[in-house]
């Protein structure tokens, strides 16, 4: 019997916690309700995750690889909100922000409420911030840089917009590459200083890709996984 009730004991201390753990591949979203009835809305290619069921009055706390968009509820017991991405930790004071962590780069975009930003290597120094505020910071060098944005621009996916504001072709690349996992290859160097502004389709990728097409005058090949751009208007220069 004492033996049978060691290996009981022994079997609920190591017992794994209890972890909920979501995805998305690329191209796709998804929203996910959290213990506590707070919303997430996933990107493309990112992944969620936290463990157990939150007790009452414990600290509630995520994982986020990617980007997600997160609308947080107040609890009647208050309970910190934290979300963990890159070395970066997210604490929130009930409100609604975006987050991505993408390249070594980790960017958080308040729409509204109040969020403290804590570096890892920095935890006696947090950040307050304000709607409107974007919080940029460089896993790898540890530079920070702050400005004031449209928030509501840069949660537009949630909606199935993608969001060009002023946008380099670079960015461009990079935010397909990341959500649809293409790869460009951009042939035209005059692409390369020039800027894209507009509001394009997210749920279908040969969409985007033939306003983009439309809007600023480009040749677009796809070949697989590979794209390729370069403008009509060099093309008929030559």
């Amino acid at each position: 019997a004492a033996a049978v009730a060691v290996i009981f004991a022994a079997t609920l201390l190591f017992r794994p916690h209890n972890t909920s753990q979501y995805a998305t591949q690329f191209g796709e979203t998804k929203t996910i309700t959290l213990p506590d009835g707070s919303l997430v809305t996933l990107n493309a290619n990112s992944r969620l995750h936290f463990e157990g069921k939150w007790d009452r009055g414990a600290s509630r706390e995520v994982w986020l690889e990617g980007e997600g968009f997160f609308s947080v509820n107040h609890t009647v017991n208050p309970a910190r909100f934290i979300v963990h991405s890159g070395k970066l930790d997210v604490e929130v004071l009930g409100t609604e922000f975006n987050v991505k962590q993408r390249r070594q780069q980790t960017t958080v975009v308040l729409k509204s409420g109040k969020v403290r930003l804590t570096l890892d290597q920095e935890p006696a120094n947090p950040m307050m911030m304000a709607p409107g505020d974007l919080i940029a910071y460089n896993n790898n060098t540890g530079q920070v840089n702050r400005k004031q944005v449209n928030a509501t621009a840069y949660a537009s996916w949630k909606e199935g917009k993608m969001v060009f504001d002023n946008a380099g072709i670079r960015e461009i690349a990079q935010v397909l590459e990341e959500n649809y996992g293409v790869q460009l290859n951009i042939q035209d160097s005059t692409l390369k200083g020039k800027e894209f502004n507009g509001v394009f389709p997210t749920d279908n990728l040969h969409i985007l890709l033939t306003a983009l097409s439309k809007a600023y005058n480009l040749e677009i090949t796809t070949t697989g996984k590979e794209i390729s751009i370069h403008s009509r208007d060099s093309v008929s220069k030559k």
